[in-house]
């Protein structure tokens, strides 16, 4: 009896198998050993996340350096403007009115920051003494009694006076700026900037021997801190901005008594209005002098100076 194969009806011989069957058979065979080849070529867990870690090591070890160089510029740039401004100080030294001028015709900006911070530093401890030493030998007896009992908060009161300074430097490098703009001169604000900052190299080393002086006269200290230093800080900012605001001599003359005029009037308000009722020892000294003037009924005009 004839067979046929089940899957295309050809005739078969007996024990005769299809052509058809035998090609199924191969490809069956040939899908399974694609099958197995392509699991062995799959990724294992653990090989997939080892790939993982040393990525993370790679990425972590290119981060590195980046992070290790951006510190190292950093402490480098500050490294460089402290040198910078310490050059500055030697060179106003020498020459108070062309280092001004160098200064000022430089982008050296920072160096100018640092010294107003450094003289607000030093304005703030010469002050603070200043302030001691005078209330103790100017009250005699009754000033043993109100400072025994006020505290100076030393902390407070010379980053208040050091704040108060930097923002008036700030405010007289604005004013030299309008200045030179409305009488038609040269220079930034940045420039103005800079002239302020060289003058404060001498507001800086007569402020240190004020500061000193102060342990031996308080009023030497104060004539010799406040007077002279200001005025030759202001002979070296007269002497530096006509140079580099470039004006018309004559006009000149009426600029610098507008820049002066502008800053004394705002150094008069901000110290008045604010420096003054805010300042901690006056504040303190107030407070315990009004309460010793309640007692003793007598010295209601002393606690009004205040």
């Amino acid at each position: 009896m004839a067979k046929f194969c089940t899957k295309c009806g050809k005739p078969l011989n007996e024990g005769e198998v299809c052509s058809c069957m035998a090609a199924a058979q191969e490809d069956n065979i040939a899908q399974a050993a694609m099958g197995e080849g392509q699991a062995n070529q799959a990724p294992q867990p653990t090989e997939t996340m080892g790939q993982v870690n040393q990525v993370s090591q790679t990425v972590e070890q290119v981060n590195q350096p980046v992070q290790s160089t951006t510190a190292n510029e950093a402490l480098e740039a500050t490294k460089d403007a402290m040198s910078n401004a310490f050059a500055v100080v030697k060179e106003v030294l020498v020459n108070p009115v062309s280092g001004t001028v160098k200064l000022a015709k430089s982008n050296a900006w920072i160096s100018s920051v640092i010294l107003i911070v450094i003289q607000g530093l030093i304005t703030g401890l010469f002050t603070y003494r200043q302030m001691l030493s005078l209330i103790t030998k100017s009250f005699g007896t009754v000033s043993k009694a109100v400072v025994s009992k006020i505290d100076f908060k030393p902390v407070e009161t010379v980053l208040f006076v050091m704040v108060l300074s930097i923002v008036l430097s700030a405010i007289y490098a604005g004013i030299l700026f309008l200045v030179a703009k409305i009488f038609k001169g040269q220079g930034t604000f940045i420039t103005c900037l800079n002239i302020i900052g060289g003058r404060t190299v001498i507001t800086i080393v007569v402020g240190l021997l004020s500061f000193v002086l102060t342990f031996v006269e308080p009023t030497v200290a104060l004539i010799f801190g406040v007077i002279i230093s200001s005025a030759i800080s202001m002979v070296v900012i007269v002497m530096a901005a006509r140079e580099i605001m470039n004006i018309e001599i004559n006009k000149y003359v009426y600029a610098i008594m507008t820049y002066v005029a502008v800053a004394i009037i705002i150094y008069l308000v901000v110290v008045a209005k604010i420096g003054v009722p805010n300042f901690p020892v006056i504040k303190a000294l107030g407070e315990q002098i009004g309460s010793l003037t309640s007692m003793l009924g007598g010295m209601s005009s002393l606690a009004g100076l205040f």
